[in-house]
This record gives C-alpha cells, sequence and structure tokens, in this order.
C-alpha cells in the first residue's frame, strides 16, 4: 500500500533539517526518519479480567482508520530570531544541544511555517 503525505506539508528526509517558524523565532529539528504509527490495542483474557494476552492493530478492527504519519527527529534547544540564522547554525553546525528523539506528526510541519534545508548535494 501507498502512503502519501499531505499537500500541506513539508517532504523531508532522512538527514534533512526542518526549519519551522513558530511565532517569528524560528526552530530546527533534524529528520531521522518519517513512519507510520499505528495504535495497538490489547487483546484481554475474558476469562481473567485484566490479564492482556497479546495486541492488535487498531487497522484490523477500524479499516478507515489510518496510522499517523509522524517525522522521528531531534529538537535542537536553541530558537533563531531569523531564518538564515538558522541556515547558518546548521551550516556551521552550532545548533546546541538537543532533545530525546520525538515522533511528531507531518501536520505539525506546513509548508506555510516551515522549510527544509538539506545537506545532501
Amino acid at each position: 500500500m501507498a502512503y502519501y503525505l499531505p499537500d500541506q506539508v513539508v517532504s523531508a528526509s532522512a538527514g534533512d533539517y526542518i526549519i519551522k517558524n513558530n511565532d517569528r523565532r524560528f526552530h530546527v529539528f533534524k529528520v531521522e526518519g518519517l513512519y507510520l504509527l499505528s495504535k495497538l490495542l490489547p487483546i484481554e483474557s475474558p476469562i481473567f479480567k485484566g490479564d492482556t494476552l497479546g495486541f492488535v492493530d487498531e487497522r484490523t478492527l477500524a479499516a478507515s482508520k489510518l496510522p499517523s504519519m509522524c517525522y522521528l527527529v531531534n529538537s535542537f534547544e536553541k530558537d533563531y530570531q531569523t531564518q538564515q540564522g538558522a541556515i547558518t547554525a546548521i551550516v556551521n553546525q552550532e545548533l546546541g544541544g538537543t532533545s530525546l528523539s520525538q515522533c511528531v506528526e507531518v501536520n505539525y510541519f506546513p509548508k506555510d511555517q516551515s522549510m527544509i534545508y538539506s545537506n545532501r548535494k
């Protein structure tokens, strides 16, 4: 099955940086990958209440339920006053510390508030 990003969000690849405008402050994220997240629901024992026998993918119970598309990103601690300041920090590798990797839904990165910076040639 093929999946497509919504038209209104940026399309990033592993190794790319996303620069997001948050109220005139520019925040940098490094993309580790694009993932589908599907909720797992517990299968409980009908005899021993509370015992979990295993898990089932929510999509098998609700065919119309689509998994969430998320970027696995590292978020850098520092914000920048300008987009160019963020790009300069990326180029000079002066981004500072990062948070733990986190999955962020792709809709958090709309095209009108986000841009991709790539070091790939």
